[in-house]
């Protein structure tokens, strides 16, 4: 029912502090490294979970928005500091 998700979003929203998602790449001496996306729960970011417009959500982490930061950057870091391989990294 929507009343069940509209309660369900606002106590996501109050309670949710980040999301963090991590890959191991291997590096280019052979041990592992972190590549990670965060997403912090800032006011547009909550006011999106409140609109429930997934497409939105995307957008702002994509976007590299406040309070984020993507996947795409921390592998680019990695390969421009000669950590880990382009192709790793693809």
């Amino acid at each position: 029912p929507e009343d069940a998700r509209i309660h369900a979003r606002v106590a996501l929203r109050e309670t949710l502090l980040g999301v963090l998602s991590q890959v191991l790449c291997r590096s280019n001496q052979g041990t592992r490294v972190p590549a990670f996306e965060l997403v912090t729960n800032s006011s547009v970011f909550s006011a999106l979970m409140d609109d429930a417009n997934a497409a939105k959500m995307e957008h702002h982490i994509a976007s590299g928005a406040e309070g984020t930061h993507r996947l795409d950057d921390s592998l680019h870091q990695l390969v421009a500091s000669g950590l880990i391989d382009g192709r790793e990294a693809y």
